[in-house]
């Protein structure tokens, strides 16, 4: 069925020739046809790239770019410059979607007149389907109500990632909305943070319309096995992405009135990270007081501290290590349960 509008669907893969096959389907069966999908291809070394040439032979609106590897944000960036649609979705090759993925959302946007829809998502681990409990109602809010709602958890996937959403392309292209390839992890948040600044209103529908492997994933930013560059890393990335958060709170007239809500992010990353150090992160014994020392240090953390009172920070750890014990359990009975099915 043809329909409206022109809708992008731009999909960074990288060494994803076990995946690809399942989220091209998914996209060729959209039941909206309307649509162009731009594959870019990091550097895989693996089949992808063959398996979507070989899908561009039988379907036109699929075209293939590749490059040396630089990484997701680079790879989705080189989408937007192509797209020609006037909305954009972007699908990571492990994944896939419903059929009614682009169906549902650019009819949402049409009715709501919004420049920005988010769907719900299933977690599928080891082909094992997980529903994810909606984070917020379905609902039609201003941009600075929405804002408002990533204090909830700014690194939840209604906020911290981009497959779940349909953005508008002229708004991305006429503002410079892209990707920072100096971000290595939480580009997604800093993404959708600033395409805030130049949208009124947001739609969110509670439809589970992604299927987001979780497992086993050959994704441009994931990191398995954390050192302590690696955590080093990630201060330095979540620096980045609070300058952006700051800059949306006074540009809605927030950061004053929530200044101590919008520091818990660093007051949870430190919990976190003292929580790893204590029962997670196999370093040395010297490593872990270098970093402990370093995060003390931070002048982020510190200041974030000083909002917070000693008991206000040890309830929030203890909540944190009650949660972390009980998703412990939760992993290990999952994965003992597959296993066993499996056999």
């Amino acid at each position: 069925m043809l329909n409206g509008d022109l809708i992008s669907v731009v999909v960074p893969v990288y060494q994803c020739s076990n995946t690809i096959d399942d989220c091209l389907q998914s996209i060729l069966s959209q039941t909206y046809s309307n649509i162009e999908i731009l594959i870019i291809d990091d550097g895989s070394t693996d089949s992808t790239a063959k398996k979507v040439l070989s899908y561009t032979k039988n379907d036109k609106r699929i075209k293939l770019f590749t490059q040396t590897r630089q990484g997701v944000s680079v790879a989705r960036n080189r989408g937007i410059e192509h797209a020609k649609g006037n909305y954009i979705v972007f699908i990571d090759g492990d994944d896939f979607v419903q059929k009614d993925y682009i169906y549902k959302m650019w009819s949402i946007i049409k009715k709501s007149q919004t420049d920005l829809v988010i769907c719900g998502y299933n977690r599928l681990i080891y082909d094992v389907t997980i529903p994810q409990k909606p984070l917020l109602r379905n609902s039609n809010l201003t941009s600075k109500e929405f804002i408002k709602m990533t204090l909830i958890d700014p690194g939840h996937h209604y906020f911290g990632v981009v497959w779940n959403k349909m953005f508008c392309l002229d708004v991305i292209k006429k503002n410079r909305v892209y990707f920072h390839s100096d971000i290595t992890l939480g580009e997604d948040f800093v993404f959708l943070l600033e395409y805030l600044l130049f949208i009124n209103n947001v739609r969110i529908i509670h439809n589970k319309l992604y299927f987001y492997r979780y497992q086993n994933r050959n994704s441009l930013s994931r990191i398995y096995c954390k050192n302590r560059k690696d955590c080093q890393l990630e201060l330095e990335n979540r620096e980045k992405i609070f300058a952006q958060y700051i800059k949306d709170f006074k540009k809605f007239d927030l950061q004053n009135e929530y200044n101590k809500e919008m520091h818990k992010y660093w007051i949870m990353f430190y919990i976190r990270q003292i929580y790893s150090i204590k029962h997670e992160y196999k370093w040395s014994l010297e490593d872990k007081n270098n970093w402990k020392k370093e995060l003390e240090e931070n002048s982020l953390i510190k200041y974030s501290k000083s909002l917070f009172s000693d008991s206000e920070i040890s309830k929030l750890y203890f909540e944190h290590l009650i949660h972390s014990s009980f998703r412990k359990i939760e992993k290990n009975t999952f994965y003992m349960t597959v296993k066993s099915l499996k056999h």
